[in-house]
């Protein structure tokens, strides 16, 4: 087996992961904010979808590979999220609970992770 195999075989993983979109590898990583006790960044829905970008964002407060979480889709509807973030034409905000994290998305770009307590 070469080295492109196991490339293959985690862009398989992540293809999986997001029900057949591939994560943006340069999204932004979630900063931590001590007042708060929560993680926040912001992405561009225009270049990644919210579903994606919450994967994204959940495996960086974790500190793992998108393809070590369990597939975000068996926690949250992911298309319904994509649906009310992208089709609203006003600000609205998403909360789901995620593996314990209070996750909540905004139709500006914005996600933030608060963790377990």
């Amino acid at each position: 087996m070469n080295g492109n195999d196991s490339g293959h075989r985690e862009q398989a993983q992540a293809w999986e992961l997001t029900g057949g979109e591939l994560a943006d590898a340069d999204a932004p990583e979630p900063t931590y904010d001590p007042m708060t006790d929560s993680y926040a960044t912001t992405v561009s829905f225009a270049d990644v979808s919210p579903s994606i970008a919450v994967a994204e964002a959940l495996a960086s407060v974790r500190h793992c590979e998108t393809t070590a979480l369990s597939p975000l889709y068996d926690e949250i509807d992911t298309d319904a999220l994509d649906a009310i973030i992208l089709g609203s034409g006003d600000s609205v905000s998403v909360t789901a609970a995620v593996d314990g994290f209070e996750i909540v998305v905004s139709s500006g770009g914005r996600i933030e992770i608060s963790p377990p307590e």
